[in-house]
C-alpha cells in the first residue's frame, strides 16, 4: 500500500487493523520521516530516535556483551515509553554487522504485545523487504513479511 500525505488518517486506519493482528507491526518505508515524525505527533504518539537511545545504553555495556543485551535494552525503551503505541525513527544501528541481531525479527517480537511503528530506511518492492544494497556489511533481505509494510509518496 502507498500512502499519500497528510498520514494521520491513513495512519489511524492501518493501527485499528494492527489491534487484530497477531504482530502488531507497521513498517514505513520511504518518504520523509520528518514529514512522519510531524503526523505521529499529531496522532499523539511518541517518537523513539532508536540510534540514540540504544547508543546510550550500550555504552554502559562491555563490547563483548553488546550483542547479547540489544533486544532487552530495545523493550526497556519501550517500556519506559509507557504508550500504546511507539514510533521508532532512526532504527539504522541495529543492523550494524557487531550487534548479530536479526532487526526485524526482534522487532516482530517486540509487536506481540505492543503496537510499533517503525520507519524503515530500505526498500519495499515486489513483496520485498530490504535494507542497504547488495553486498553492503548490512545489507538483509526479507520475504514473506509478517508484519504489515507500506510506503509512502513524497
Amino acid at each position: 500500500m502507498e500512502l499519500s500525505p497528510p498520514y494521520e488518517g491513513c495512519l489511524q486506519k492501518e493501527l485499528e487493523e494492527l489491534k487484530r493482528s497477531y504482530h502488531k507491526l507497521l513498517i514505513i518505508c520511504n518518504g520523509n520521516s520528518s514529514a512522519l515524525s510531524d503526523s505521529m505527533a499529531a496522532l499523539g504518539i511518541p517518537t523513539i530516535n532508536l540510534n540514540l537511545e540504544l547508543s546510550k545504553a550500550l555504552l554502559k555495556v562491555p563490547s563483548n556483551r553488546r550483542s547479547l543485551r540489544v533486544g532487552e535494552i530495545v523493550a526497556e525503551i519501550i517500556k519506559e515509553c509507557k504508550s500504546d503505541v511507539i514510533y521508532f525513527n532512526h532504527i539504522e544501528l541495529l543492523f550494524h554487522p557487531d550487534l548479530q541481531i536479526d532487526p526485524l525479527r526482534l522487532f516482530l517480537n517486540l509487536s506481540r504485545n505492543q503496537t510499533l511503528i517503525v520507519f524503515w530506511g530500505g526498500e519495499y518492492k515486489d513483496k520485498v523487504l530490504t535494507y542497504a544494497e547488495f553486498g553492503h556489511p548490512e545489507y538483509r533481505e526479507y520475504r514473506d513479511v509478517e508484519a504489515k509494510v507500506i510506503t509512502l509518496k513524497e
